[in-house]
C-alpha cells in the first residue's frame, strides 16, 4: 500500500507540474494552443498503450510520472483553446457545448470500458483505455473545427 500511496502522489504531484507547465507554455506562445494539446493527449496515449509492458515498480513510477505530466493539458487548457476558435463572443455558448460532451464521454467511457473489459482479453484493456484517449482528443477537435 505505501507503493501504491506513492505512485498516486507522485501522479497528482506530475499532474500539477504538468497543468502549470502548459499554462507557461501557452503564454510565450511558442506553439499553438491546440498543437500543445494534440501532443499532450498523443504522449498520453502512447504511455497508456504501453502499459501492458510494465511490470516492475520503477516502470510504474515512469507511467505516473509521464500520465502525470501530459494528461491533464486538455483541460488546463480548454478554455483558452475555446476562445482562441470561436472568440470571446461566442465563447460561453461553445463553452457550454463543449463541457456537456466532455461530461458525456467522461461519464460513459469508464462503463464502456469495463464491460468491453469483461469482453476482451486482458492485453486489449490497456489498448482500449488509449484507444478511448485518441478517439476523445480527435472529437474535441473535430466540434471545435464545427463550431469555427
Amino acid at each position: 500500500t505505501n507503493e501504491i500511496s506513492m505512485l498516486i502522489s507522485v501522479t497528482n504531484l506530475c499532474d500539477f507540474i504538468g497543468r502549470c507547465l502548459c499554462g507557461v507554455i501557452a503564454n510565450q506562445r511558442w506553439i499553438k494552443n491546440s498543437t500543445l494539446v494534440a501532443i499532450s493527449q498523443l504522449v498520453t496515449g502512447v504511455t497508456l498503450t504501453l502499459c501492458s509492458f510494465y511490470g516492475p515498480l520503477w516502470s510504474f513510477v515512469v507511467l505516473a510520472v509521464m500520465f502525470g505530466l501530459f494528461a491533464g493539458a486538455i483541460f488546463s487548457m480548454t478554455p483558452t483553446i475555446i476562445s482562441d476558435f470561436v472568440g470571446m463572443e461566442n465563447f460561453r455558448t461553445s463553452f457550454g457545448i463543449l463541457i456537456l460532451g466532455q461530461g458525456i464521454t467522461l461519464g460513459s467511457g469508464a462503463p464502456l470500458l469495463g464491460k468491453f473489459s469483461s469482453v476482451v482479453p486482458l492485453l486489449c484493456k490497456f489498448s482500449l483505455r488509449a484507444r478511448f484517449c485518441f478517439k476523445q482528443t480527435f472529437l474535441f477537435f473535430f466540434f471545435l473545427h464545427l463550431i469555427q
